[in-house]
């Protein structure tokens, strides 16, 4: 009788953690990651980390690559594709890859969800190395049409750069923006359309270094460790981070100081944006003289968790020492590498030590002379 009431026991704690893990798992689905794939090998290209795995065209090869191994597509008979059409199914979002070209004259084709033709409901990247042309659209044709940015740079061959698309159709990145191209983590053109990636029905299909099915386009090109977002992410100091085991990495973008009419005496609000899904996050907040180094004077720690998606802190200044500066945090969860974001401007801080002096002004813009610090 005790033998029975033990594997009952044994069997309900069992029966308790699998409905757990069922309950556990759709929360981490949820995630604003909505695919992760290293692409380091076939078997891994087809049974991605996160979201959607990739069908197999052909055989493409997996040479050495930023992390390990990537995907190498040579031309369009050997290539990968998701049958999703990305920007029909999330009105904002982010395409995220390391990349290289291995040419120094070819026309290549970063992905589309092509369908046939020039075709405006299309969504692409497309570079243009004999020119060093960069062009991202959504909603339009390639030849047509204003829904798109491009610009000029030099893609050397066989160097990996990281590579992010963003899109929102409510403008909402940097400010007002629609469409945004990042290199290496830097904003390089960005721009305000109209974009509708909800109309675009017409195609479903998500290819991934070609142009669909055409041989129009040369191919070689390499892509390691792609990540797509539901949302239109603009911090990528995560980018050297490949990721572990599929758990999000943090996000903290410093709102204020921006530099603009940032002043204190004794005291200052720092505002910023964070992000954490699937982890109780720690936010270290700094000071320093430059935006570089990460080598400034710690202010306090926070915890992510309990500010939601906006945090402010209410940063006591009476002992800081006159001067400009700005405000870093840096933040972590245990599990992935730790993130950071620099203000976009500094605060002054002053203490008046004299009543003597009745005005100052740096006179550095028209907002700064109309708004004297005293």
């Amino acid at each position: 009788m005790l033998v029975e009431k033990l594997f009952f026991k044994k069997a309900a704690i069992f029966i308790c953690g699998l409905l757990l893990f069922a309950l556990v798992k759709p929360v981490f689905a949820a995630s604003n990651i909505v695919l992760w794939n290293k692409l380091g090998s076939q078997a891994e290209a087809e049974n991605s980390i996160i979201g959607y795995n990739f069908l197999t065209v052909g055989t493409p090869t997996y040479p050495a690559a930023k992390f390990g191994n990537g995907y190498y597509v040579t031309n369009v008979a050997n290539r990968l594709q998701i049958t999703h059409n990305i920007f029909n199914e999330y009105e904002s979002g982010c395409i995220e890859f390391w990349w290289a070209i291995n040419d120094n004259d070819g026309s290549h084709e970063i992905f589309d969800n092509y369908g046939g033709g020039i075709q405006a409901q299309r969504g692409f990247a497309h570079y243009d190395k004999l020119n060093s042309y960069l062009l991202y659209a959504i909603n339009d044709a390639q030849t047509v049409g204003t829904n798109k940015v491009g610009l000029t740079i030099n893609f050397i061959s066989n160097v990996f750069y990281h590579l992010a698309f963003v899109w929102d159709k409510n403008s909402t990145i940097n400010g007002n923006q629609t469409l945004a191209v990042y290199v290496d983590g830097e904003l390089k053109i960005s721009t305000s359309c109209d974009i509708n990636p909800a109309s675009m029905t017409t195609y479903s299909n998500f290819y991934l270094g070609t142009y669909g099915t055409s041989a129009t386009f040369e191919n070689n090109m390499i892509f390691d460790n792609i990540k797509i977002w539901n949302y239109a992410k603009t911090n990528f100091s995560d980018r050297f981070d490949e990721g572990t085991n599929g758990n999000e990495s943090p996000q903290i973008t410093i709102v204020e100081p921006n530099g603009t009419g940032d002043t204190a005496d004794t005291s200052y609000t720092i505002t910023w944006t964070d992000s954490d899904s699937d982890d109780n996050a720690t936010i270290k907040l700094y000071y320093d003289t430059d935006n570089s180094g990460i080598n400034g004077t710690q202010i306090t720690t926070v915890n992510e968790d309990t500010d939601g998606t906006s945090g402010s802190y209410v940063w006591n200044t009476t002992a800081v020492a006159n001067g400009s500066y700005y405000v870093y945090a840096l933040i972590y969860d245990g599990v992935n590498s730790t993130n950071y974001d620099y203000s976009p401007g500094q605060v002054t801080v002053f203490h008046a030590v004299s009543s003597n002096l009745v005005l100052w002004n740096k006179l550095g813009s028209q907002a700064e002379a109309e708004n004297s610090i005293i």
